[in-house]
């Protein structure tokens, strides 16, 4: 019985312990997101990497965002949004030798959709080794409960599509 006692007394306490780690991770990834970000939205941010980006790079960046509704989503899943971004951008610039970029964002009661089209030199789909920044474009994707679909072929560019329910907004998830 007293053993009993000392396990219910762990499990309480291992449940508070995990419960105040999650609030403390919480507050860490507030505080991670770009000031721009809270500040002026993830579209305006999109563009405003966009727009640095074509100053410093010889690449024509269009941001398609009309069927896109920003108020919906938390600011966790705007900083998960950016950062798939940030990578899917990197890995345009460093590998593709793309003259050009269209982004489009786009949601609808049930998704959210960010897709990065560029025109650059592609890649065989089957035969490419995953790289860090596609996986952790993947992992970021699988965290939110979504796919990454990507199309492409030597010579014809590439298209990454991140598909988000937003279902996982409405239960908390994310």
């Amino acid at each position: 019985e007293k053993a009993d006692g000392e396990v219910k007394e762990m499990i309480n306490l291992s449940h508070k312990t995990l419960s105040d780690i999650v609030k403390e991770i919480r507050k860490l990834s507030q505080s991670l997101v770009p000031l721009t970000l809270g500040d002026i939205g993830l579209v305006e941010s999109i563009q405003g990497l966009c727009d640095s980006i074509i100053q410093a790079h010889t690449i024509e960046i269009e941001l398609h965002s009309r069927h896109f509704e920003e108020t919906v989503l938390t600011d966790n899943l705007k900083l998960m949004l950016f950062r798939i971004f940030q990578e899917q951008l990197n890995n345009v610039l460093r590998h593709s030798e793309a003259s050009h970029m269209h982004i489009t964002l786009e949601s609808d009661a049930e998704f959210v959709l960010l897709s990065i089209n560029d025109d650059g030199k592609g890649f065989d789909t089957t035969a490419y080794r995953k790289g860090r920044g596609l996986s952790n474009i993947s992992s970021r994707a699988n965290l939110l409960n979504g796919k990454m679909d990507i199309k492409s072929s030597p010579g014809n560019g590439c298209t990454i599509s991140i598909s988000i329910p937003l279902s996982e907004v409405e239960k908390g998830v994310i």
